[in-house]
């Protein structure tokens, strides 16, 4: 079974390579958005962090389509001409992104997942929200995939339990957090946790031992052992979430 892994994996970027796509909206606006599609009704809506997207994140992805998933990666930040900041995230509008999501919708998509990491869990958790004041009876959102959320208002004192913004209380959607050893977020895991769990939501903790915050959007060639064995992992630990 390893040689056949070792072939989807090789074989993946040859075959999923991605399309750019603008998304005009209703307002005249465009989003740029990277589809990897395999014509299935799961999407993964990826969402970048206040940090946008490095390229080294394409090879997860391309192995998600390769194994029956679409992935669409909103590149925000050149969409709005906004600089990568801390709080550039906050300068993405909610609607955008909602007319996107139905989008999908009418395109035959029954599932959808957010994924995304640091700061871009507030607009994620915003955004299904506001789906689900929406659309009451909608169950197309199924979830989150949190790579080390960023959900507090400041840095806080160490030994200090953080302030959290108003959104990480009000979700009932299931969460599954990835929080590296080496990241800032790792030992506040089962705050974090107990946080969101406030809004009713299923809570799932992935610890990863040895491994370095950021792994999954870092060249493979900066990366130690244990991060590339992550990284190397992740499209299968995200296919097992499904």
């Amino acid at each position: 079974m390893k040689w056949f892994s070792l072939l989807l994996i090789l074989l993946a970027p040859l075959t999923y390579s991605g399309k750019s796509i603008e998304f005009e909206l209703t307002s005249g606006d465009t989003i740029s958005i990277d589809i990897y599609s395999t014509n299935t009704q799961i999407l993964f809506l990826y969402l970048p962090s206040e940090h946008g997207f490095s390229k080294d994140y394409i090879p997860t992805v391309q192995q998600l389509a390769f194994f029956g998933v679409d992935v669409w990666a909103l590149n925000l930040h050149s969409s709005y001409m906004v600089p990568k900041h801390r709080n550039s995230i906050n300068r993405f509008r909610v609607k955008d992104v909602l007319e996107i999501i139905s989008t999908a919708k009418r395109k035959g998509f029954e599932k959808i997942f957010f994924l995304t990491s640091g700061r871009g869990a507030q607009l994620a958790l915003k955004t299904a929200h506001q789906w689900q004041l929406e659309n009451p009876k909608s169950s197309l959102i199924k979830g989150h995939i949190f790579h080390s959320p960023h959900l507090i208002h400041s840095k806080p004192e160490l030994g200090t339990k953080a302030k959290y913004v108003d959104i990480s209380t009000v979700n009932n959607l299931p969460i599954y957090l990835l929080l590296p050893q080496f990241g800032a977020k790792y030992f506040r895991a089962d705050e974090i946790s107990e946080q969101l769990k406030i809004g009713s939501s299923s809570v799932f903790t992935h610890r990863l031992k040895g491994v370095h915050g950021g792994f999954h959007m870092r060249n493979e060639k900066d990366l130690k052992l244990m991060d590339l064995k992550a990284k190397e992992s992740l499209s299968d630990t995200l296919m097992y979430l499904l």
